[in-house]
């Protein structure tokens, strides 16, 4: 039983990030969760702003929001060499 930490969880399933993407309202949530809410939806499910894959990949394109989704990864990384500790 190993406790996750909040910012590496996704928002909406609180389970482990595997493969972080990050939305224009800069929370980082689970590729495989967003994409899924955007098969019904085509908002952002935080604040109801019209989002879709195209929308979501410009967005994770830009220098600034690849830095901190790297930065964020590189924390998954080190969270994920714990557990096989």
């Amino acid at each position: 039983d190993v406790e996750i930490p909040d910012e590496l969880c996704d928002p909406i399933m609180s389970t482990l990030i595997e493969k972080p993407i990050m939305l224009p309202n800069n929370i980082i949530m689970d590729y495989s969760v967003i994409t899924r809410h955007l098969l019904n939806n085509d908002n952002n499910p935080f604040n109801r702003e019209k989002l879709n894959m195209e929308i979501l990949d410009e967005f994770n394109k830009k220098p600034n929001e690849k830095e901190k989704l790297d930065e964020f990864k590189k924390k998954l990384e080190e969270f994920k060499k714990t557990l096989k500790k």
